[in-house]
């Protein structure tokens, strides 16, 4: 029987390994915070990490105006450059 072209694609395609981390991993002694929101955070809360609960450490206006020129100057001073 001949192979469809949809299961040679699916053949084809190797499956990558997890990385082990979620959208809510966070390693604050690392500088590794979460950002994400949780239910029943109050407005003030919303924008500090959900671990550790420390704020400030984040521009969010500046963030959410979005400019593609401050997108190098973001990734040179995250813990992950």
């Amino acid at each position: 029987m001949a192979e469809t072209k949809k299961q040679a694609k699916k053949r084809k395609k190797k499956k990558l390994p997890k990385l082990g981390v979620t959208c809510t991993d966070s390693r604050c002694d690392k500088g590794l915070h979460c950002f994400r929101p949780k239910r029943g955070m109050t407005a003030d809360e919303i924008g500090s990490c959900r671990s550790c609960g420390e704020n400030n450490l984040v521009d969010w206006e500046r963030v959410h105006q979005r400019d593609p020129a401050e997108s190098t100057t973001c990734a040179t001073c995250s813990p992950l450059s």
